[in-house]
């Protein structure tokens, strides 16, 4: 394992795996012998990572490289957009904000995003079509991709346009910013900036949450954008109603859009991302190897990338072509089979719980059969390829969002719900085997 490598693993232990995804998914890296050099795809990442994260990299490297190498940030080259110095302010600063790869084209289709894909393309081609459009899914899915596609088509189509793209991080933090300084003219451009938008893009809105002044300052922004016709787009890890300390008022207005769900994907489309990021990186990648890596890799999308890097680098290293002998190599530490069905988790859930299949399937909100049914959930969430929908079908004809909220309830049980976090792992660890 390379430094960097045990870097990351040590980041898992400071910062939520939310937050390392979002600093850390789109860096690349390139080491030589005398230093190490994380490159970020815009000046917005990379000063998020340096404020965030930069100083834990710094130090793990310092005490556990040998020898010690310099570690740096910069951004990724990009050669300058024809007619860049003849843009408006805003077009430049939304072209330093997007990936070149986050585009409509390079987006993988499959049955779990193939509803949020035609969704996002009808916000862009006709504004207000959906509006605001939510965009709900799991870390690494492809909300951030969608979205980036959103404000490049809608860009491209009017160049003209205003398209604000940003987190709800920096919402929250320009609102604090702007009320505090107590300065009226500050706080007059602050509201103007978002709400002369054309477009208005807003990922990890979930941020917002609990935080009033921000709420209520979004409110305002969302009800003039939506008033006269301008799209909105939010990406969140849950829906609108999910989030119990949002302020009413603006569930409400969020509840008035469309709202799409991007799901985990299937085998084909897991293959087939694989593919396509193997073509973005100039590689071939054999049919057998793409299947190995697709069957073994379960997680999210940029769990594939990370997986193909792996396999990309030991080619590289070994200078040969990309091979399943290869693929198993890099990621012999790394993947873990699994042909697990529903029956098999529903078999020993009901055997730990001592509750019968009938039991755990049942109407009952009895707290002996809610827990193993939420640990259920969420295990055949974890190590299936079924959608939540399958998953709420196979478990008494459950509603996709019930598999929702159990599988967030038994990931946001670690030490804090040790009766739903205990068993999760044990069982995992057990079906695994």
């Amino acid at each position: 394992m390379s430094t960097w490598e045990q870097c990351q693993q040590y980041l898992k232990t400071v910062f939520s795996e939310q937050d390392l995804n979002r600093y850390l998914g789109s860096l690349q890296i390139e080491e030589t012998e005398e230093r190490v050099l994380l490159l970020a795809p815009n000046t917005a990442l990379l000063d998020q990572v340096r404020q965030r994260v930069f100083k834990h990299i710094q130090s793990f490297f310092q005490d556990h490289d040998a020898p010690a190498r310099d570690v740096s940030l910069g951004v990724q080259a990009a050669p300058p957009a024809p007619g860049d110095a003849e843009r408006p302010e805003h077009a430049r600063q939304l072209q330093a904000l997007l990936r070149r790869d986050f585009v409509f084209e390079k987006f993988v289709r499959g049955p779990s995003n193939a509803i949020a894909a035609q969704a996002a393309e009808d916000a862009a081609r006709d504004p207000g079509a959906h509006n605001p459009l939510f965009i709900s899914g799991g870390v690494g899915l492809g909300k951030t991709h969608l979205l980036q596609a959103v404000a490049c088509a809608a860009a491209a189509r009017r160049p003209d346009a205003k398209v604000c793209y940003l987190y709800g991080e920096r919402f929250v933090q320009e609102t604090v910013d702007a009320v505090r300084s107590g300065d009226a003219g500050l706080l007059r451009t602050f509201k103007e900036r978002y709400r002369s938008a054309d477009v208005l893009l807003v990922d990890d809105l979930w941020f917002l949450a609990g935080k009033r002044k921000s709420e209520q300052e979004f409110l305002l922004v969302l009800d003039s954008l939506v008033g006269r016709g301008a799209q909105v787009v939010l990406a969140s890890d849950k829906l609108p109603r999910e989030y119990p300390d949002m302020d009413n008022r603006l569930r409400s207005r969020l509840g008035g859009g469309m709202h799409v769900i991007v799901e985990q994907p299937d085998l084909d489309t897991r293959t087939r991302i694989l593919c396509q990021k193997a073509e973005d990186r100039g590689a071939a990648l054999p049919p057998d190897a793409a299947d190995f890596i697709a069957t073994g890799v379960h997680g999210s999308v940029r769990d594939l990338e990370c997986a193909l890097a792996r396999v990309h680098a030991q080619a590289t290293h070994e200078k040969t072509p990309i091979t399943l002998a290869c693929a198993k190599k890099a990621l012999e530490q790394h993947i873990v089979p699994r042909r697990i069905s529903l029956g098999q988790i529903k078999a020993a859930v009901c055997s730990h719980f001592e509750v019968t299949e009938e039991q755990l399937c049942s109407a009952s909100r009895r707290r002996s059969l809610v827990r193993p049914r939420h640990v259920c959930m969420a295990l055949a969430e974890n190590l299936t390829d079924l959608s939540l929908v399958d998953i709420g079908e196979g478990i008494g004809g459950r509603d996709h969002t019930t598999v929702m909220y159990a599988r967030d309830r038994v990931r946001d049980a670690e030490g804090v719900r040790p009766d739903l976090w205990d068993p999760y792992v044990q069982l995992r660890r057990h079906l695994l085997k």
